[in-house]
């Protein structure tokens, strides 16, 4: 294991599902200060993790932060807060060039990261929230090739979400004529996604990457996603939220199943990982 144990608890980690697959494990970071792993991106060498603050199982919404972990110790390389507009930082991606968007369910971030990093919270200058409204939600992002997908969650049987998917002029165009609020009129519709939805990647063959989860059981689906026909699925640790796929093709994973407020889950993985796709059964 690489990156700081918590404090708060002394059980090891549970035996999960498809552990033949997972290579490298990273704590998930200041775990022991209350933050909640959602999000995950790969991008500048780094791995860089999206949290909110909260040790009670009935708060949800708490101050957000952004973690930069350098991938061969498992170190925090570096930090910022995002703003107040921020209670649940869940979906993150990162556009290969100092850019990073972040989604709670209601906002989108768009983050310039070399002046964050350096001020330590979102430079007015470089930070750009927009208001998410409509059928458009945040609570899973994923980018590749100037395109971010949303993936809105869904509770257990609250109908049928479908993945959107927004050219990045599109955002680019709506920041440049100052709107606050974006909304599914910018936005292409594409296929359905299963209910529970956390995290969203795309893969190199344009493929869509999904995981579904809650406190009982976790899920990775690979999804056409024009149609949102399931290729294949595999059942993953409980508590699993964001995915990324890095350029040597694993897929990164963050876990929140035994963070401070969930450490009653009978599953106890607060962890970033790396898949070996190859080796999922």
């Amino acid at each position: 294991m690489l990156g700081e144990a918590p404090s708060y608890a002394t059980r090891a980690l549970t035996d999960v599902p498809n552990a033949a697959a997972i290579r490298e494990r990273i704590w998930s970071p200041r775990l022991s200060d209350g933050w909640v792993p959602q999000g995950v991106a790969v991008g500048e060498g780094f791995l860089w993790v999206a949290a909110y603050q909260s040790r009670d199982p009935r708060q949800n919404r708490g101050p957000c932060r952004v973690f930069r972990i350098d991938p061969s110790d498992g170190g925090i390389a570096g930090q910022f807060d995002l703003p107040r507009e921020c209670g649940h930082a869940g979906g993150i991606a990162h556009t290969g060039d100092r850019y990073l968007y972040v989604a709670d369910t209601g906002h989108l971030f768009r983050i310039d990261t070399q002046a964050a990093l350096a001020a330590g919270h979102c430079e007015p200058l470089g930070c750009t929230v927009m208001a998410l409204r409509g059928e458009l939600r945040g609570s899973a992002i994923a980018y590749r090739s100037g395109v971010l997908w949303f993936a809105p969650y869904r509770k257990a049987g609250a109908g049928t979400a479908r993945l959107w998917r927004v050219s990045e002029n599109e955002i680019l165009a709506a920041i440049t004529r100052g709107g606050g609020t974006f909304d599914e009129s910018s936005a292409h519709r594409a296929g359905p996604i299963a209910d529970q939805t956390q995290g969203a990647a795309i893969a190199a063959d344009e493929s869509i990457w999904l995981t579904q989860s809650s406190g009982q059981f976790g899920r990775l689906q690979k999804v056409d996603p024009s149609s949102g026909a399931v290729i294949a699925s595999y059942t993953m640790p409980a508590g699993i939220e964001d995915i990324e796929f890095a350029p040597d093709g694993r897929l990164w994973v963050v876990s929140e199943a035994g963070s401070q407020r969930w450490d009653a889950w009978r599953t106890f993985f607060p962890v970033v990982f790396s898949l070996d796709l190859a080796a999922l059964r």
